[in-house]
């Protein structure tokens, strides 16, 4: 048990670590998951997303509507919960990598992500014939909300950066060997996302 609490502690310190250690329009998520199929106590859940190259978006000016538009990141990143379901001691850990698309208004603190990856599951629920690690599939949607406003950057794309909320819902499809006896779940989270400025 003291092992798994360790494990939720060091999870939610990575974020903030890896917060320092880029500079480009990147962003880094850490907080807490849990969702169905998983367990009675909190689980944690980091990524991080790395920015493609954003359009050079030119200033508003007085009386100009403001648009949506979108751009896309490479995301990875890795769940763990611990606990009980169903009568038997569970760790259900997920990690993966794969694709986000991003949509903002120009200057917005508001972001809403689309996003899918390709990722590996681990459970030993004992439902799997010593087979504990399968295939999946997770898509999901998050809303970030940035405590800053826009602040200029020197650069172009995103001029909102810093620390914000974020509250994700993600539905992880097995499709290994075990998809038949495990099925798919959701992955619910909230925590504290870092936007770190293009420079």
């Amino acid at each position: 048990m003291r092992v798994r609490f360790v494990c939720l502690a060091l999870g939610m310190l990575l974020v903030p670590a890896l917060a320092h250690a880029d500079s480009h329009n990147a962003d880094f998520y850490g907080g807490f998951a849990g969702g169905g199929g998983g367990s009675t106590i909190p689980g944690f859940i980091t990524e991080v997303a790395k920015d493609f190259k954003e359009k050079d978006l030119a200033p508003l000016v007085q009386g100009q509507k403001e648009h949506f538009h979108a751009f896309w990141a490479g995301v990875g990143g890795v769940s763990s919960q611990f606990g009980s379901h169903e009568g038997r001691q569970l760790t259900r850990t997920v990690y993966g990598a794969g694709g986000r698309m991003t949509i903002t208004k120009h200057d917005s603190r508001n972001f809403y992500h689309a996003q899918a990856q390709l990722v590996g599951i681990y459970s030993n629920d004992g439902l799997d014939h010593e087979q504990p690690n399968d295939l999946g599939i997770a898509v999901g949607a998050a809303y970030d909300f940035s405590f800053h406003g826009p602040r200029d950057t020197g650069s172009v794309g995103t001029k909102v950066y810093g620390m914000g909320l974020r509250f994700q819902a993600d539905r992880i499809f097995n499709i290994g060997s075990n998809g038949d006896v495990r099925g798919s779940v959701w992955r619910l989270s909230a925590g504290l996302i870092y936007r770190a400025p293009r420079k």
